[in-house]
């Protein structure tokens, strides 16, 4: 990755507020879903929290976090051909 690269996506990052709550997908969210659990931020891939909860960070123009963005928890979408449903947003 190129400094300049990796310096963007520090910064888009850092605009991100981990104290606001989500009531529906957006940036910044942890979306629990019957697929996996999404945090719609920067594209880095799949991660590990400390509590040893995996979870896949995707960049809000990613296809999935497109589906995902502005439904609510108990909803269900379609992506690639499968429903998906939202369990969870926090």
């Amino acid at each position: 990755m190129q400094f300049h690269e990796a310096q963007k996506l520090l910064a888009d990052l850092q605009r991100i507020n981990p104290e606001l709550t989500c009531d529906a997908v957006r940036t910044g969210a942890l979306v629990a879903t019957s697929l996996g659990t999404f945090y719609v931020s920067i594209s880095a891939g799949k991660l590990t929290a400390a509590d040893g909860q995996e979870f896949m960070a995707v960049s809000a123009a990613a296809p999935i976090a497109g589906a995902l963005h502005g439904r609510r928890a108990g909803e269900e979408v379609s992506f690639n051909g499968k429903a998906i449903s939202i369990k969870q947003i926090a």
